[in-house]
């Protein structure tokens, strides 16, 4: 597993989410977290292959949920504005 990009000597482990039954990598130093993936495995690539931030790793407001939750708001306000004309 790949080290925390915000500072490699970060404590970071595969965390299980049971109310959600989800596996995630979170870092307990910075609270960076990984997508939230259904098996150890999937959460452990998708933390290796995580996107970056200028900062480093997004938050995890912004785990693939977060994400769609956005473009879904974004796309709302393309369409307003669309309306308005």
């Amino acid at each position: 597993m790949k080290p925390c990009p915000n500072g490699k000597k970060h404590d970071v482990h595969m965390t299980y989410d049971v109310p959600n039954d989800e596996y995630f990598v979170a870092c307990m130093t910075c609270d960076a977290e990984g997508q939230r993936r259904s098996t150890e495995k999937n959460a452990k690539a998708a933390w290796n292959a995580r996107e970056m931030s200028r900062e480093g790793i997004k938050p995890s407001s912004l785990t693939e949920r977060g994400k769609s939750d956005m473009s879904d708001k974004t796309d709302e306000r393309a369409a307003d504005a669309d309306d308005s004309d």
